[in-house]
């Protein structure tokens, strides 16, 4: 094998590290713009008393749509204080 053939070798290494971590960041990157509106989207299914739970529930133990009724019934909002 010749020297040019290792340096190129090792160039394409480099390169493809490179790329490999700028995937990664980028991936890292869509996960935190996404998981706002994960938790938005499950918040809208979750019963007042997971909505204040401490630790939070990241999935509704029984999803529901009540306060999607209740919004368009003209309901007051239920909270919780």
């Amino acid at each position: 094998m010749s020297t040019q053939t290792r340096r190129g070798a090792r160039v394409n290494r480099r390169k493809m590290a490179i790329m490999g971590g700028r995937y990664a960041l980028a991936i890292f990157a869509a996960l935190i713009v996404a998981f706002p509106l994960y938790w938005l989207f499950v918040m809208a299914f979750k019963s007042s008393a997971e909505v204040f739970a401490i630790p939070p529930v990241y999935f509704p133990s029984e999803p529901s749509i009540d306060s999607f009724r209740s919004i368009l019934k003209g309901e007051d909002v239920q909270t919780i204080y």
